[in-house]
């Protein structure tokens, strides 16, 4: 190995070598290059040891610029043991035969270096203590080979007179240097300074309340360092591991799990994992964190059989976190002294929506463990959530924080908030919260009574009722015998006679005789029930419609055998009339306000127009739906969808035609699953087939619009079909 000569303050014992200028150089050069990599650059070519005496060869050691890496591990032990792995000094330096003697003798040259050493600077006095701890564990290692009263004597009195100095020199040697030679003088020659033997078994949960395993509360007499010891690490770590900072001196308290997961969120000083190498799993197997890019990381974990080590993400360039026994540290993600090779896993804790359950009017909601690296899509979702208006916090730029309004003539009843979480346009993770929206439920009908209710109406309120507008007469009117509130306070309005009804409903919420809420609700029927869609009829998407008034839901669907499929409540006991204009049209309705009609297309969509014209009982109002056609070039059917449909009654066939296998480039052995779902998109149907053709009975099925589609070879083709009677 090339040697170059650094002056620098001298310790007495040591042979001063170029590797801090090395080193400096390596980082400069070539940034964030492994750690594990520049440790090779510093091992020792087999000439080179061939040539050194065994005195030489433990300055060498000692002089190994990553010596004090022995106090990173979960114990001293494990810390040399990884110390003389990565060092092949240590090795060859066990190995001669004169080992136990030359480690005698530097023993016996303690005396006179701490008396030399007591002038120096603190780093130099810290440097010192931690290489004569590697020295005793070294002779801890070689007390087997001592030969002779005369070496355990020359040993004992060694130890004895280390330990008294130690003691009096505390400005030097901090307790885990004393344990050390107290070690040595105990004869405890398997461990060294390992986790305290008083250890309490303790219950520690992670957010999502499981138990942590294997978790420890240490007691007894912890590790400390002296001054100049904490000056060495300091400068130790800065120098070899690209400048990472000391955080806070050795502790057996915790460890760099205990640290992660638990330590750093606010909990006590515990180890975590203390005889297994995976109890801070349950962290992520539980759901309290989820797996994310790093950039949005707070946790990251080492490879488990590499590292095991636990860190916590401040960004991109410095991670902290608790080096085994010693001390806690910030470093860069790769500057560390355990594996790095293998490729890290990143966490995040998992978010939840923070707000209250109960909208009136308006609530603002935010969004737990949001990063600023991500970005927030807020939605929401449920029957009437179209009347819900979400406005963003404009001064949150990643939207961590929204508003929710609930607009008038919002009907009540729960919506779903949703809030996703994006990161490079892709969604890493969904948090949604239910949230009862209160409003006012009305059930307008065409003729006859009109019911208005809360909902949903807290507990404990009650409601005060006002209206104004034209021509509406409240239920101070007589309400016919038998007639059934749908809720308590319940509020009706008289419509009969083809009234033209417009006004606002308001309902005082009142909790305590405090106001709660104040809602309202327009009611308007001043233009009759008419509605007009527009659809091609080649188009197979849904189309919702809504007329006069807004509650009355109506749907219109398109399916493949050209037969237009309508569903709304404004036809309940309403007598259908049709108009048609460009083509044919058979059709009829039912009790359930369903309408199905076939337009005369029996290949290709032309352009032409239907009427829909209903009169309800009594004649007390007339209504108009009108349906176009719009397109004017022909469509063909999609030819290479296989999947057919044919019926017989209730059962219906669902077959693959005889060329639908070379159709879609496959063989007529090909196995296929038949699924169906009811246009709400529950799954009511599921079989794998293995023939070309499945017989389905219908009979018990609820009338109106279902999907069945073939799933071929990962490829999926899909045809609406409707049950009418």
């Amino acid at each position: 190995m090339k040697k170059l000569f650094l002056l620098f303050v001298s310790v007495s014992f040591c042979i001063h070598y170029s590797w801090a200028i090395a080193i400096d150089e390596l980082a400069k050069n070539e940034g964030n290059e492994l750690i594990s990599i520049r440790k090779q650059t510093l091992q020792l070519s087999p000439e080179e040891i061939k040539q050194k005496t065994t005195s030489d060869l433990l300055e060498e050691c000692l002089n190994y610029p990553y010596i004090i890496d022995v106090f990173f591990y979960n114990d001293i032990q494990e810390g040399f043991d990884s110390l003389v792995a990565e060092f092949n000094g240590f090795e060859v330096l066990q190995s001669r035969k004169d080992f136990a003697e030359c480690i005698l003798a530097k023993m016996e040259k303690f005396p006179k270096e701490v008396s030399n050493i007591n002038s120096s600077d603190s780093i130099s006095k810290g440097l010192f203590s931690f290489k004569n701890i590697v020295i005793e564990m070294l002779l801890s290692k070689s007390i087997t080979l001592f030969e002779g009263m005369e070496q355990f004597k020359r040993l004992k009195q060694c130890v004895d007179t280390c330990l008294t100095l130690k003691v009096a020199h505390p400005e030097i040697f901090g307790s885990i240097s004393t344990k050390s030679a107290q070690h040595i003088k105990n004869k405890l020659a398997k461990e060294m300074g390992s986790k305290s033997t008083n250890h309490n078994a303790v219950t520690i949960y992670t957010p999502n309340g499981s138990v942590v395993p294997d978790t420890y509360q240490i007691t007894g007499d912890d590790n400390t360092l002296s001054p100049s010891e904490l000056a060495a690490l300091a400068n130790f770590l800065y120098t070899n591991y690209e400048g990472a900072e000391l955080l806070g001196g050795v502790t057996n308290r915790y460890n760099c799990h205990g640290y992660a997961w638990h330590v750093s969120e606010g909990g006590n000083n515990v180890w975590i994992g203390y005889n297994s190498s995976t109890a801070e799993n349950i962290y992520w197997t539980d759901g309290s964190y989820i797996e994310v890019p790093e950039p949005l990381a707070t946790k990251v974990s080492y490879d488990e059989s590499t590292a095991n080590h636990s860190a916590v993400r401040l960004n991109s360039t410095w991670y902290k976190s608790k080096w085994g026994e010693g001390p806690l540290v910030k470093h860069h993600p790769n500057a560390c002294p355990y594996n790095t090779s293998m490729p890290k896993k990143y966490y995040k804790k998992r978010s939840e929506i923070f707000g209250f359950t109960t909208l009136y009017d308006s609530s603002s909601f935010s969004l737990s463990n949001c990063t600023g690296n991500a970005t927030v899509q807020w939605s929401v979702s449920g029957y009437y959530s179209n009347f819900i208006t979400i406005e963003n916090d404009t001064s949150n730029t990643n939207m961590c924080h929204v508003s929710i309004i609930n607009t008038q003539n919002f009907p009540g009843g729960n919506i779903t908030l949703t809030a996703n979480i994006m990161y490079n346009d892709t969604i890493i993770e969904s948090v949604s919260k239910v949230i009862h929206a209160v409003g006012i439920f009305g059930d307008m009908v065409p003729c006859g009574y009109e019911t208005y209710y809360v909902n949903p109406r807290p507990d404990n309120t009650t409601v005060e009722w006002s209206v104004s507008g034209s021509n509406i007469v409240s239920s101070t009117d007589t309400v016919p015998s038998g007639f059934l509130f749908p809720e308590p306070d319940t509020y009706v309005i008289v419509n009969r006679n083809h009234r033209n009804i417009y006004g606002t409903l308001t309902a005082t919420v009142k909790s305590g005789g405090n106001v709660v809420a104040v809602l309202e609700r327009i009611i308007d029927t001043t233009g009759g029930l008419s509605g007009t869609w527009y659809q091609e009829a080649t188009a197979s998407d849904t189309v919702n419609a809504t007329p006069k008034p807004f509650y009355r839901n109506a749907h219109l669907e398109i399916i493949p055998n050209r037969r237009v499929y309508l569903e709304s409540e404004l036809f309940e006991g309403a007598s259908i009339t049709y108009q048609s204009n460009g083509f044919h049209i058979t059709g009829k309705t039912n009790s359930n306000g369903i309408i199905s009609f076939v337009p005369n297309l029996p290949i290709f969509a032309n352009s032409g127009s239907v009427t829909i014209n209903g009169t309800y009982p009594n004649s007390c109002q007339k209504f108009s739906i009108n349906f176009f056609t719009l397109n004017t070039d022909p469509i063909p059917l999609d030819p290479l969808n296989p999947l057919q449909v044919n019926t017989s009654g209730s059962t219906f066939e669902f077959s693959l035609g005889e060329d639908a296998f070379e159709k879609i480039g496959t063989t007529n052995e090909t196995k296929w699953r038949l699924t169906i779902q009811d246009n709400a998109g529950n799954r009511i149907f599921d079989s794998a087939l293995s023939n070309g053709s499945k017989h389905v009975n219908t009979l018990r099925w609820k009338k109106g619009l279902y999907i069945a589609t073939a799933q071929i070879e990962g490829k999926n083709y899909s045809v609406k079909f409707c049950i009418t009677q």
